[in-house]
């Protein structure tokens, strides 16, 4: 469907590249691709996956996900930093192109994905290191960024009671 075809009553979807660029199977990857399918299933619903370059071969292999880029079935050193840059530099003339009216990011980076008119949902997985801070002595900087990404965004999704919980 092109963008100039859309009709009143229409919801633009769109998932960000972030867990497309970093995963090429797992199972937030998993969530995101049936996310995306059962949700382009509604009548009313138009759903992206606006990623660029992706590595992600769950999202490669399902003809009936819209997804603004390219896959690339091949590593090379460095390959996931580079496309991350590159589709960080890219997504938001994509998303203004698509104008969507809510973005869902896919992971937690330093990055906001959406503009000021979409609204921003995010998926909470778990906070293994908020909780543990002990055990990741590292992640500081992974619990702040988190911080900041739940804080920008409109509604967050938790992916069971216990996430939710804490």
């Amino acid at each position: 469907m092109n963008v100039s075809s859309r009709t009143r009553g229409t919801i633009r979807i769109c998932y960000d590249y972030q867990i497309f660029v970093w995963q090429r199977y797992g199972g937030i990857s998993r969530y995101f691709v049936e996310l995306a399918s059962r949700i382009q299933a509604y009548p009313g619903a138009q759903v992206h996956v606006v990623a660029p370059f992706y590595r992600n071969n769950l999202l490669a292999a399902r003809r009936d996900i819209h997804v603004l880029g390219m896959h690339q079935p091949k590593d090379f050193p460095r390959s996931v930093g580079m496309f991350r840059r590159f589709d960080s530099a890219c997504s938001p003339a994509l998303l203004s192109v698509y104008r969507p009216h809510i973005v869902h990011e896919t992971y937690h980076w330093n990055h906001k994905s959406s503009n000021r008119r979409a609204k921003a949902v995010v998926t909470v997985y778990d906070l293994i290191e908020e909780i543990f801070p002990d055990l990741f002595p590292g992640h500081k900087n992974t619990i702040e960024i988190r911080r900041s990404v739940f804080a920008r965004a409109n509604h967050l999704i938790c992916i069971s009671e216990s996430t939710r919980t804490d």
